[in-house]
Parts: structure tokens; C-alpha cells; sequence
């Protein structure tokens, strides 16, 4: 058997750049095989390459279940499906704060995960555990995952994740994870966010920003909300499965004429706190709640003239006309009655406030 011994750092670092009018160059790859262990290392030591110099992940690797995979000192890896088919797996991953990982789709297959720095894709964002198992994920204060227009996917079954910088796509769906605490910022501007956990401590934003964006988050044992859950169009809810506890001290915003929901299953708690504002909100109790904060549905129904019981103005004969053919009908969500026939207009009516549905089956306790 022959050990070798190395002396010096082995590095691949780009080349520096030459003058003010050039750039240096991407980082190159390090690969050490040490037996059964396998490290890949892009390590541009902090130099000065364009953030559009792009190191490929090597195409013999795709696939390859790396013990751990570190990219650092600006280093900038190219994860482009379209150029060719890369399967990143790392059982450990480290991604420093100045550099990045991009590409259409970014798929990475990973145990445990320090980010510090960029993942950002166009199609997808994808983390997952098929092949490394579950572990710790970790995205620090600072960094951020973008996906600009597709889904971001976190299926890290069984896997611990702490989410404290920024995170953004068109949809966002986080599952299977055994634990999730989020301090930073989670936005969808899609149709949905969808987190289906079995703990989950939200103490950041999240928030769905869509046209006709649903927020969802769902639990099996404990949900704590801290921070804020808010949509801009659509419904946003959360849900305790049988036998979970649920308590909120943040806020749950759902303006306009969308829905808040808050869904108590069978033998299960919720202590509601803070505040929850919507125009439409419903508490389905099938196990105990106690209401320790405020809830209020005060000038969140439609504003006059809109939503789909607005009344209908009557039209003019003629253009010239100063009166009306006919009447206009009432608004059909407690807003005014229309005016009477040749009158110069009629009132569509406004909804000044919205609607509290509280259904119960077990015990509610107002403190």
C-alpha cells in the first residue's frame, strides 16, 4: 500500500484578472476519492470572476453520491439541465456566503446542508433526501433560494430545516420534514404555499402574493405561529391534524374578500392569539380552542362597486341623456339599495364588513 502525503493546499481557483477592462476566471473542481469518502470542491478563493463565469459541474459525477460537496470563495457552479442532465448528490453540502449555485433546474440531493450564499433557477428548485437520508438543513441569515418562475420543492422527508434568509418562487411546497423553523421570508407570487409538516415554528413572513395565491400550512404535532401568514388574493389557512397543538401569537392576514381558515381536528388544541384580520374568516373546531387575541373582519368585505354581488347600474338612453332607462339593482352583500328610475346613478352598495363562521363541536374558550 502507498500513502501520499501532500504538503501544500491543492487548489483550482480561477485565473486573476489582468486589468481594470477584464475579469478573472471561474473557479476549476478539486476531486479527492479517500477510499469509500468523496469530496468535490469549487473554491475560487475570493476572486474576481463575473457572476455569469460559470463553473459546470462535472458530468462523470452526476449521480454520484459525493460524502460532501463545499463551494466557496466566489465560486459560481452551473446547474443547467439544459446543458446536461445534472443530478447533484451530497450527503454534506456547503455553500459559502459569496458564492452560488444556478441553472433552469437546480436538483440536489442532500443529508445535511449549510447555505450561506445563492441558489437561484429559473424552472425549479429542488431538495431532496432519496438517496442521502434525512438530516439537517440549515439556510443562514443572508442567503437566499429564488426559483423566478416555477416551483421551489422541499421534500426532505424526516429531515430537520431551518429556513432564516430569503426564499422566493412562483409556487412553494415544503413536506414530509420532521421539524421546520422559519425566521426569514417565504413568498410565493404564484397560486400556492403549501408546508406539510410535522412541527413547524414560524416566527418570519409568509406570505402569497398570486392573483389567486393559497396559503396552507398543516401540521400532525405542534404549530407555532410567531411571525406572519398573509394572502394577497386567495385563502390562507392552517390546520392541526388529530391529536396536534397549535398556538398563534403573530398575525393572519387574509385582505379583501379572502379567507382565513383555521382547522382543529378532532383531539387536538389551538390557543389563538395576536391578531387574525380577513373579510371571511371560518374556525372549524372539532377538538379545543381558546381565543386570546383579537379577530376582526371590520372594513375587509368588498369595497363599493366591486366582488360578485355588486348591484348593476342602469345605462342611458342617450349619451346626451341626463336620466335612465331603468333602475339599478341592490347589492347583494348588504350594501345599499339601488336608486330609483331616471335618477342620475344608482348605488352599487359596499359590504363594510366581512363574515366570522364559528363551528364548533367541542368546547370554545374566550380569554
Amino acid at each position: 500500500m502507498r500513502c501520499f502525503w501532500f504538503a501544500q493546499t491543492v487548489g483550482a481557483s480561477g485565473g486573476a484578472s489582468s486589468g481594470s477592462f477584464t475579469c478573472g476566471g471561474a473557479a476549476g473542481t478539486v476531486y479527492v476519492l479517500n477510499g469509500t469518502s468523496s469530496y468535490l470542491i469549487f473554491d475560487n478563493s475570493e476572486g474576481t470572476s463575473a457572476s455569469s463565469t460559470l463553473t459546470p459541474f462535472p458530468p462523470d459525477l452526476n449521480g454520484v453520491l459525493l460524502s460532501q460537496l463545499n463551494i466557496s470563495g466566489k465560486a459560481y457552479v452551473d446547474l443547467r439541465q439544459s446543458k446536461q442532465n445534472n443530478d447533484v448528490r451530497a450527503s454534506v453540502l456547503d455553500l459559502d456566503q459569496n458564492s452560488k449555485i444556478t441553472g433552469d433546474s437546480v436538483v440536489i440531493d442532500t443529508s445535511n446542508a449549510t447555505i450561506r450564499g445563492q441558489i437561484l433557477a429559473t424552472a425549479a428548485v429542488w431538495l431532496h433526501n432519496a438517496q442521502s437520508g434525512p438530516g439537517r438543513v440549515t439556510a443562514f441569515s443572508g442567503s437566499s433560494i429564488t426559483c423566478t418562475s416555477g416551483t421551489l420543492k422541499m421534500s426532505l422527508t424526516g429531515s430537520t430545516v431551518a429556513l432564516h434568509g430569503s426564499i422566493s418562487a412562483t409556487n412553494a411546497e415544503i413536506k414530509g420534514l420532521r421539524s421546520f423553523s422559519h425566521t426569514g421570508t417565504l413568498i410565493a407570487s404564484g397560486s400556492y404555499l403549501s408546508i406539510m409538516v410535522e412541527t413547524a415554528t414560524i416566527r418570519g413572513v409568509v406570505r402569497c402574493t398570486g392573483a389567486a395565491c393559497s396559503s396552507l400550512v398543516s401540521v400532525n404535532e405542534t404549530l407555532e405561529l410567531g411571525g406572519s401568514l398573509s394572502c394577497t388574493n386567495g385563502r390562507c389557512a392552517l390546520s392541526v391534524r388529530s391529536g396536534g397543538d397549535m398556538t398563534t401569537t403573530g398575525t393572519m392576514i387574509c385582505p379583501g374578500n379572502n379567507q382565513c381558515l383555521v382547522d382543529v381536528a378532532s383531539g387536538s388544541s389551538a390557543r389563538i392569539g395576536g391578531s387574525m384580520t380577513g373579510s371571511d374568516i371560518r374556525l372549524l373546531v372539532a377538538g379545543t380552542l381558546h381565543l386570546l387575541g383579537t379577530i376582526s373582519t371590520t372594513g375587509q368585505g368588498y369595497s363599493g362597486e366591486v366582488g360578485s354581488g355588486k348591484g348593476s347600474r342602469p345605462l342611458a338612453i342617450y349619451s346626451s341623456h341626463s336620466s335612465w332607462r331603468v333602475a339599478g339593482s341592490g347589492a347583494g352583500h348588504g350594501g345599499a339599495g339601488a336608486d330609483a328610475c331616471y335618477s342620475y346613478s344608482s348605488s352599487y352598495g359596499s359590504k363594510p364588513s366581512g363574515t366570522l363562521g364559528l363551528y364548533v363541536s367541542m368546547p370554545v374558550h374566550v380569554e
